[in-house]
């Protein structure tokens, strides 16, 4: 949500919460899953949203 002026044109909008749990948007993480289907290590990019998902995205390389 954000405030708009008297003509419908944003002019503020919400902070947000940078950081969830020490970590951010961006942020380079490795799993390590010891047992089940998705056992092994995982390294990607996590991907944090305002609910305090997170979110891991594959390494490109």
């Amino acid at each position: 949500m954000c405030t708009t002026n008297k003509y419908g044109f944003p002019v503020k909008h919400r902070t947000r919460c940078k950081t969830f749990f020490g970590f951010q948007t961006g942020d380079m993480v490795r799993a390590i899953l010891p047992t089940g289907k998705f056992a092994g290590t995982h390294v990607g990019r996590l991907t944090v949203r305002e609910s305090g998902v997170f979110a891991r995205e594959n390494s490109k390389r």
